[in-house]
This record gives C-alpha cells, sequence and structure tokens, in this order.
C-alpha cells in the first residue's frame, strides 16, 4: 500500500506498521506534528503511535529545559497559581 494511502485512513499491514514505527522513531518533532495535524483520518493505530514518538521526543526535550530552569518553571509556576 501506498504511504499517502496509509496517511490518508487505510489499515496498515503488521509490516507497514512496524515500518512506521521505525519511520516515527526516527522523525523530528516538527515532521511527527505535522503529520499528526494535517491527516486526522490516519488509521487510530498509525495516529498512536505518531503521537507517543511526540510525547516522547517532547518530553525528552522538556526534562533537559527543567534541568537547566528557566522559561519551562516559569511556566510551570503560572499554571500552579492559575489552578490554585
Amino acid at each position: 500500500m501506498g504511504k499517502n494511502q496509509l496517511l490518508n485512513g487505510e489499515q496498515p499491514t503488521l509490516v507497514e506498521y512496524a515500518n512506521f514505527c521505525g519511520v516515527c522513531e526516527k522523525l523530528q518533532k516538527e515532521h511527527l506534528w505535522k503529520m499528526i495535524v494535517e491527516y486526522p483520518n490516519m488509521d487510530i493505530t498509525l495516529l498512536c503511535v505518531a503521537r507517543d514518538c511526540l510525547r516522547q521526543k517532547i518530553h525528552e526535550e522538556n526534562t533537559t529545559r527543567f534541568n537547566q530552569g528557566g522559561d519551562l518553571d516559569r511556566l510551570l509556576k503560572d499554571y500552579q497559581l492559575l489552578l490554585s
């Protein structure tokens, strides 16, 4: 099956799913975000892979940013104040 068909909602085979997982692990977060936003009809299994990979990449970046202090710490405090 073609890549366009997968991105537009066709159900992947196991091989296509495995290949998609490998690709998502290597894509930059900007490409993952674009894929999630621009292809909302993507099969749910592929969409979950893309979201999980994006979440992991952002988590790693945020961990580094929190450890360095700065803007993310301020943003956290702002949310905490807003929610209390």
